[in-house]
């Protein structure tokens, strides 16, 4: 928000993160980044790219070629998210409506994804939900570098026809038409973080856009677990407005 939203106050961005006052929430800023919120808005550039996050990822990324990556199919050597260039294809997209069933849960980005979408597919086949064009959706609420891995929140999503209804942990809900900016990645899971800093850092600051009122969401095309390279191959669905 302090980067895409500058029609927003610190105040607004504090109380729509759920934090009390906007003092906590410039103290907890700066303990997390080292900089204050104003002055990060400023200057994110260069905050971000050098605050503690992206130097453990650095440090983190420094790999023997053993330990290359798969980007768009592509072998890219020594991969590091946010020390090198990569191409991931951006474009505009008007996406339609969609209803969906979901699992919502709490505790990160990792292996629990695919026990919640397994749970979600045991249910839709004991009731026949599945058709051809059944797709499977997921929705990452929480930006897992600033909220704690077990406080994010996740909901695993299938389309369902128009007349499914809701059941126990089960929720339905539908994913109104949007226009989006459309990210197709594929790639491993380390690689998705930077995929979404691509999209959101500066693919809509350089072309004059904002996230719209709605969660971005992931259209899952393939299973890791079953793919040879065990690449992850989805289109991330940002919902976008002008500046």
């Amino acid at each position: 928000m302090l980067v895409g939203r500058p029609d927003f106050s610190i105040a607004d961005i504090a109380s729509n993160c759920g934090f009390s006052s906007l003092p906590l929430f410039s103290r907890s800023f700066k303990k997390h980044f080292g900089v204050t919120p104003r002055y990060a808005a400023q200057n994110h550039k260069d905050i971000f790219n050098n605050s503690k996050i992206s130097q453990k990822e650095s440090k983190g990324s420094q790999k023997s070629s053993a330990d290359s990556e798969y980007v768009n199919g592509e072998l890219i050597d020594n991969f590091s998210p946010l020390t090198k260039d990569i191409t991931m294809d951006i474009e505009i997209k008007n996406m339609p409506e969609m209803r969906i069933a979901g699992i919502i849960f709490f505790g990160g980005y990792g292996e629990q994804i695919g026990t919640a979408f397994a749970k979600l597919a045991v249910w839709a086949g004991k009731n026949h939900y599945f058709s051809p064009a059944t797709k499977f959706i997921g929705i990452a609420y929480d930006n897992p570098d600033v909220t704690p891995a077990g406080k994010c929140r996740y909901k695993a999503c299938m389309t369902i026809p128009e007349q499914v209804t809701g059941e126990n942990d089960i929720e339905v809900e539908t994913i109104p038409q949007l226009t989006c900016a459309v990210l197709h990645y594929s790639g491993s899971q380390e690689g998705i973080s930077a995929a979404y800093q691509k999209i959101y850092k500066d693919y809509l600051p350089e072309h004059g856009l904002v996230p719209a009122d709605f969660p971005c969401y992931e259209i899952h095309l393939n299973d890791p677990a079953k793919d040879p390279e065990h690449r992850f191959i989805f289109d991330i669905c940002l919902p976008i407005e002008k500046l």
